[in-house]
């Protein structure tokens, strides 16, 4: 009661004050856009900080460096090219806004330039994180390691010829500083780029490599089919277990195609059968803190070769193949005999050998306003996987209907299928439904809807499951403030009485989110959002809320202060909600927030002499009660949640 009052005291003192104030529109980064719909995506956030450190500069960058812009489609790079060699150089980046829409180009503007870049380019970062509470794992020895996060980054550039860079990192808890390093060198001339090192590839709709950005649902309901991208491309991602690291080669319009050929070899962490007899399969964590988890350190030697080629039809028609080949050391044995019956029947479509064959044909067809895109995959057991995409785009509608289906015996250790970040996508089938319409200026109607069923029954849903999304987001944005609502609605479909399979009765546990946020910006150095958010779970009658204050106060170049103040308050960790904050660059902070508490940060960056940032974030989470559907509040019940995180970079 007295956590609701304050919300109530809280929101009335904003809406007074904020009323008063002469304001104008804010619109999100991109990141944002991916980043409030996944608990977590490190190596999405680490992308994009390199792309903001080192724009791609459309007035001198080739083909291939042009699709390193994230959700641009080939037939637009191909249109900037040509438009380029027509009017010899872009005077403004904001005349490429008519060739990838106002609506993308807003959101990739930050990761483009046409200012000349500095033809030597050294970046120096360096984090550090430091939980204020111990961890009782620390203190009683069973981490081998300090409560640090440290992570080192370099990277040297020399024009867009060569590029190199190196990264190591080490988690709290890990006792190695150097627990995992990573790094890359890349040279690249106008018909070929080499890469030695780290990278990821895409093909296609990402069956069988996808990047990052992926086929992902955000508030931008058009998203999901701008993600034609191809090839290789270097990367510094500390995220474990996840990329490949070897060579690969990208040849440059032979006869009018590009040829990509690969091969990686890497050591992964092993997942172990109960009694430590078997590898059942990759874990990726990347955690190394405990005897156990060091044990399953770099266990499973990973080899991959594989080639791809695609060839452009009078920048209509985009065609191409792939096909790769991986083997593992020693084999999976994924089995009843080595992890259970139970486990075995939950999972039962894990990988079990020592080798994956994969292959697939991919197309992306224009005409005007109308796209069609698709892919067609098949692994191992020639068991299928297929995507299918429609999409429409008149300016004032945009429109697109996407179909997926992936075979139960597709094996895919790198493919992603959408709205599935995992590796090894596996036994669904879905549609996705997105709608986006400006009416007029400066209102946007944003609107999604996802059906998909699982393709098997386990051990515990004798039938399989379907679920489904519902989302409408209202965006207007008038000279004086930007206001936002939405509602966001998941139902996920369980199973009564599933002892006897006669008698099944199906029923849908439905969760309605609710979303209104303001802007205002009543000065260039000063931006001022307020939320509440706030969410009911029907079938068991749970609810929560939030509601927070942010203040952006830009003092110019030198120094600047985002802040937040945030009170919440739900029935439970069912009821939790996500509060996405401001971090530090290229690092993820999506939190879920549940019990009742109060949440505070503060976050300072300062540049010195232009060639020196410092970053510095504290956070503060007054932890009241961590569960209200607990009859007895346990001891630890009021901690303070109290965290450190320190960033150093040094450009020249």
């Amino acid at each position: 009661m007295k956590c609701c009052c304050y919300l109530i005291l809280f929101s009335i003192c904003f809406f007074v004050f904020h009323f008063t104030l002469y304001a104008q529109s804010q619109t999100d980064s991109l990141f944002t856009q991916w980043a409030e719909f996944n608990e977590e995506e490190n190596n999405l956030a680490e992308i994009l900080e390199e792309l903001t450190e080192n724009p791609i500069n459309i007035n001198t960058s080739d083909r291939d460096e042009l699709l390193r812009i994230p959700l641009i489609k080939i037939q637009a790079v191909d249109t900037i090219l040509y438009k380029r060699s027509s009017i010899g150089k872009f005077t403004s980046k904001r005349q490429i806004r008519s060739i990838v829409g106002a609506e993308l180009y807003n959101l990739i503007k930050e990761f483009i330039t046409i200012e000349s870049i500095s033809k030597y380019s050294f970046i120096y970062t360096h984090k550090s994180y430091y939980g204020i509470e111990p961890i009782k794992e620390i203190e009683n020895g069973t981490y081998k390691g300090d409560a640090f996060y440290n992570y080192n980054k370099i990277q040297f550039h020399w024009a867009n010829d060569f590029r190199i860079g190196m990264v190591t990192q080490k988690d709290i808890g890990e006792a190695n500083y150097l627990d995992y390093t990573n790094g890359f060198i890349e040279l690249r001339s106008n018909y070929f780029k080499v890469i030695a090192g780290s990278y990821y590839l895409h093909f296609g709709e990402g069956l069988v490599f996808s990047n990052i950005y992926g086929q992902q649902k955000s508030s931008v309901a058009s998203l999901p089919f701008r993600s034609g991208r191809e090839g290789g491309f270097a990367t510094l991602s500390s995220t474990e277990n996840t990329g490949l690291f070897g060579i690969c080669l990208n040849f440059n319009q032979i006869y009018g195609s590009n040829i990509y050929m690969f091969y990686s070899n890497i050591k992964r962490d092993a997942q172990f059968s109960t009694d430590l007899n078997y590898i059942t399969g990759i874990d990726y964590d990347g955690y190394h803190r405990s005897d156990r988890e060091i044990e399953k350190k770099d266990m499973i030697d990973e080899s991959i070769i594989g080639i791809a080629c695609t060839h452009s039809f009078f920048h209509i028609l985009n065609f191409g193949m792939n096909y790769a080949a991986a083997k593992y050391d020693p084999a999976y044995e994924f089995d009843p005999t080595t992890v259970g019956d139970n486990a075995f029947r939950q999972q039962r479509f894990k990988l079990s050998g020592s080798q994956i064959n994969q292959f697939s044909v991919f197309y992306n067809l224009n005409f005007n306003a109308i796209q069609l895109m698709g892919e067609a995959a098949g692994s191992k057991q020639g068991r299928p996987a297929l995507t299918q995409s429609l999409f429409f785009n008149s300016g004032i509608i945009k429109y697109g209907v996407k179909y997926w289906y992936i075979n139960k015996n597709y094996q895919s250790p790198f493919g992603r299928v959408f709205d599935n970040s995992d590796p090894f996508p596996q036994a669904e089938e879905g549609f996705y439904f997105g709608l986006t319409l400006n009416p007029f200026n400066r209102f946007t109607i944003n609107s999604y809807k996802i059906i998909k069923k699982d393709l098997w029954r386990t051990y515990f849903d004798k039938m399989p499951k379907i679920k489904d999304e519902s989302f409408i987001e209202v965006n207007y944005q008038p000279e004086n403030l930007s206001v936002f609502a939405r509602l966001r609605i998941k139902n996920n479909e369980y199973f009564i009485d599933q002892e006897n399979e006669n008698t099944i009765i199906r029923t849908v546990q439905q969760q309605n989110i609710y979303r209104l946020q303001l802007d205002y910006k009543p000065a260039k150095q000063l931006l001022l959002r307020t939320r509440w958010e706030s969410t009911d779970i029907q079938s068991c009658n749970e609810n929560g809320s939030y509601l927070f204050e942010d203040i952006h106060l830009f003092t110019g170049p030198i120094f600047s202060i985002i802040t937040r103040v945030l009170f919440y308050r739900t029935d439970s960790y069912n009821s939790r909600l996500y509060e996405y904050e401001s971090d530090l660059p290229g690092s993820y902070a999506n939190y879920p927030v549940y019990g009742e508490g109060k949440i505070y940060y503060l976050l300072l960056k300062c540049k010195i002499y232009n060639k020196i940032s410092i970053l510095f974030k504290y956070r503060y989470n007054n932890i009241n009660k961590k569960d209200l559907t607990i009859p007895i509040i346990r001891k630890d019940d009021n901690l303070l949640r109290r965290t450190l995180r320190l960033q150093i970079k040094l450009q020249l």
